[in-house]
Order: C-alpha cells, then sequence, then structure tokens
C-alpha cells in the first residue's frame, strides 16, 4: 500500500494519474491561488479531482462549502462522503498540548484514550480523518487493529510542526505559510498557554499573504523578530505589516541574521519564556538545519 501526498491542488497534481481505493482531503484554504483560483471554492473543487466514482472521501472540511459546493460536486461524480462531525467525531481527552494530547474517536467503530505525537489542536481532526480512512481501508479488506491505530499516532513525528526543540526557554518550530495556517495556529497557542514572555521569529515568501498570517498570530506574542533567507520577504516590509496592525501591543524587531534572531529571541524570552519559529517551511528547513548544527 502506498500514501501518496499530493503536491498541489489535485485535479491536475501529476499524483492524480495513480488510481486511489480511498482518497483524504482535511480542509481548504486560500494557497497557491495564481494555480488554483482565489477562493476556497474554486481550490476546493480542484482538491476533490483526486476522488473517484464509486470510492470513499473522507473529509474534514467546513459544512458551508461542502454543502453549497463540493457535496453536490462530488454527488455528481459518484463519489461516496465520510465526514467530520457527521459520521464520525473526535473530542479531546486531554488537550493540554506540550506534552502530549489524548483524544476519543468515534464513528463506524469508537477507540478511546488515542495519545497524538503530533502536536496541535488542528492535530485532532487530522487524527480523526485518518482513523476514518482506516475504517475505510478495513471495509475494503485490509487488516488494521486497533493497536495499530494507537501506536500509529503517538509515534507520528513530522520535523518542522509544533516540534519542541528545547525547554528553558521553550523552543518550538512550526511551519505556518498561508492564512488558514494561521488561524489553526492560532488556536493551538490558546490551547497549550505557552509561558511568558512569548517571542515568535517569523519570515514569508514575498507572494504569500503574510499580512494576514501576522493578523492571526502577532497578538499571541510579547515580541516578534522578523528575519529572512536567500528567497524570502525583505524582513523591514513585513515588519511595517505587522507594525500597520491596529490594537497591537508588540515589540516588532528586525534582524536579518537568522542565527542573530535567535539570540535575540533568547534575550528576550529569558529562560522562563517560550520562542516559536515559525512562517515559510523554507526559514522552518533553514533554522532546524543550523540550530542542529552550527547553532549547538
Amino acid at each position: 500500500m502506498a500514501v501518496v501526498e499530493v503536491g498541489m491542488g489535485g485535479r491536475l497534481d501529476s499524483t492524480n494519474i495513480i488510481e486511489p481505493i480511498v482518497s483524504v482531503l482535511t480542509n481548504v484554504t486560500v494557497d497557491h491561488q495564481a494555480y488554483l483560483g482565489n477562493t476556497v471554492e474554486k481550490i476546493g473543487l480542484e482538491k476533490i479531482g483526486v476522488s473517484r466514482r464509486g470510492h470513499t472521501l473522507v473529509t474534514a472540511v467546513d459544512d458551508d462549502l461542502f454543502i453549497n459546493t463540493l457535496g453536490p460536486a462530488l454527488k455528481r461524480r459518484g463519489v461516496f462522503v465520510s465526514r467530520l462531525n457527521h459520521d464520525f467525531h473526535f473530542n479531546w481527552a486531554d488537550a493540554s498540548g506540550e506534552n502530549g494530547q489524548l483524544l476519543d474517536f468515534k464513528g463506524p467503530f469508537s477507540i478511546s484514550g488515542l495519545e497524538l505525537g503530533l502536536k496541535g489542536k488542528f492535530q485532532g481532526e487530522n487524527a480523526a480523518v485518518a482513523i476514518a480512512t482506516v475504517h475505510e481501508l478495513r471495509r475494503q479488506g485490509f487488516t488494521i487493529k486497533d493497536e495499530h491505530i494507537r501506536s500509529g499516532l503517538k509515534s507520528a513525528h513530522w520535523p518542522g510542526r509544533m516540534e519542541v526543540l528545547a525547554k528553558n526557554p521553550l523552543l518550538i518550530v512550526d511551519g505556518c505559510h498561508n492564512p488558514g495556517a494561521a488561524t489553526k495556529l492560532a488556536q493551538t497557542l490558546e490551547m497549550m498557554a505557552l509561558p511568558i514572555p512569548r517571542v515568535m521569529i517569523h519570515g514569508s515568501k514575498p507572494d504569500k499573504n503574510y499580512g494576514k498570517v501576522l493578523e492571526a498570530l502577532a497578538p499571541h506574542f510579547d515580541a516578534i523578530i522578523e528575519t529572512t533567507i536567500p528567497g524570502l520577504a525583505d524582513p523591514s516590509c513585513v515588519a511595517a505589516e505587522t507594525n500597520s496592525l491596529t490594537g497591537l501591543h508588540t515589540l516588532i524587531a528586525v534582524e536579518p541574521d537568522l542565527q542573530k534572531a535567535l539570540a535575540l529571541a533568547k534575550d528576550l524570552a529569558k529562560d522562563n519564556g517560550s520562542i516559536l519559529v515559525t512562517g515559510s517551511l523554507y526559514l522552518v528547513g533553514a533554522f532546524l538545519e543550523h540550530y542542529r548544527g552550527k547553532f549547538e
């Protein structure tokens, strides 16, 4: 069996040559507008191109988008649908965050006390979608036991996704490069209650809507340090966008050098605070490479 991730969109992506036995669409956010369209409706219609007649699409898309746009299109395509909060559900048994999260799943079958290796409020949705997908595979004859689900969710690790690198101060990296991801990250920050002072190191590609990203994230931090690597936006321009946000009482600093940005963040966070490195996946990748090499 192969689990294949779509590169971008779905309908025209090169991976769509594959004939799937089950398809998955977690949610739809605005990204890659030049290729997929500038609304969630247009982007969603591109994404459901990975579904197939007579097979199931497992999804966590919002009700409005499903009812008004994707649901009718999937019906015309002859696709069966399994939806979060309709065909299956989850609730948090413990959503505290830093040291692990526990959830319960209810649907065609129930399983409780699942420990998630991946952190973040949005990972509850992702885990529920994954379990519902397992049910579809079971229906098709695959043997996947409950203990496989437990061990898989517990051992899942994704570098650069709410990854805790250090404590004193708490240091977390999370790739978050579009407004949809920023909204999910903001919800996670509320749930985790990071220790103060809270400092964010941020950098963005110039073609991303970093204004909306910062609008969602900035209120959760006492200080923001804008930085860059080759290919990313001028940090002074991004900082100016942050300064334009109304009602924001946050220190904004610019430090183009990534290593110096971390040193400044540690100065501001002290031993008892927290640092989040976020924004472009390229920035997160560069930070992880340097942190595990030159920074230490």
